[in-house]
């Protein structure tokens, strides 16, 4: 993912500039899409530093088709 990940304050600051315009702030939102990911980010920074340089966060495997 490109780019730093969102903060509270940035997350919150749309939350409230969606209610405030009466737009969706429930799931599937873009406030909520935020929201699950600044805390996926935290949460995976607090295991990380809990498990102490153990490798944590999304592993993308690529498979390759076989032409044979």
């Amino acid at each position: 993912m490109p780019g730093k990940p969102p903060a509270k304050a940035d997350v919150s600051r749309v939350q409230s500039a969606q209610a405030k315009s009466n737009n969706d702030t429930g799931k599937g939102s873009f406030p909520d899409c935020l929201r699950s990911t600044q805390a996926q980010h935290e949460n995976a920074a607090n295991q990380g530093s809990a498990n102490q340089g153990k490798q944590t966060g999304l592993r993308l495997f690529v498979f390759k088709k076989n032409n044979n």
